[in-house]
């Protein structure tokens, strides 16, 4: 699984996501709850975790990992549009609506923090769950690059698609990393000892 540009599950790939997930949530100066970063990051990461086994305090926190849903601000000029990439990369987690929740879960935060106002989506010509998926997000093809073999789909924040990403999943709640893998650890060390929680 890549957990970065760097590739794999390693602590300096996941501590290099951890470190691009705080600029992706400092605030502003002045606007609180709003995170324009100046400049912003060119690509906010996140891991996937399977919350089951994450709430094991026994398993492997490396384990917990299924995938990593990102998003890149390639074009300077234009800071808010972001291309949207997911990847579930444990097969038995795929088709379980997943990549959909997390997607609308990373849309929903570039739009509420970042300021996104169109998402742009790079999949390969061949990938049609992918494709599948985009399009029932309310994505459509812009275009189609043979020599790359992948087609580009986008769509535009508007009201109507704020108002779906508040519904399916306004609900969640952002919750620091680094606190919760902390008291991950303190239940797993007294789980150990025999402690009380």
């Amino acid at each position: 699984m890549t957990c970065s540009a760097a590739g794999g599950k390693t602590p300096t790939a996941l501590r290099t996501t951890l470190k691009m997930q705080k600029l992706c949530t400092s605030p502003l100066r002045g606007e609180p709850g709003l995170c324009l970063m100046s400049p912003p990051p060119p690509e906010c990461t996140f891991i996937i975790l399977d919350k089951r086994r994450w709430t094991d305090s026994g398993s492997e926190e490396a384990q917990c990992m299924i995938g990593d849903v990102n998003f890149f601000l390639s074009d300077p000029e234009d800071l808010s549009l972001a291309e949207l990439e997911i990847m579930i990369a444990e097969p038995d987690y795929r088709g379980k609506g997943i990549g959909k929740e997390v997607t609308q879960m990373m849309m929903h935060y570039g739009v509420a923090k970042l300021g996104i106002n169109k998402f742009q989506a790079k999949i390969g010509l061949d990938n049609e769950v992918s494709i599948s998926m985009f399009k029932k997000l309310h994505f459509h093809q812009v275009s189609v690059c043979q020599v790359f073999k992948e087609v580009t789909l986008e769509t535009t924040v508007d009201e109507s698609l704020r108002r779906r990403l508040l519904r399916q999943v306004g609900h969640m709640t952002e919750r620091d990393y680094l606190a919760a893998r902390g008291g991950r650890r303190q239940a797993a060390s007294q789980a150990a000892t025999g402690a009380p929680a």
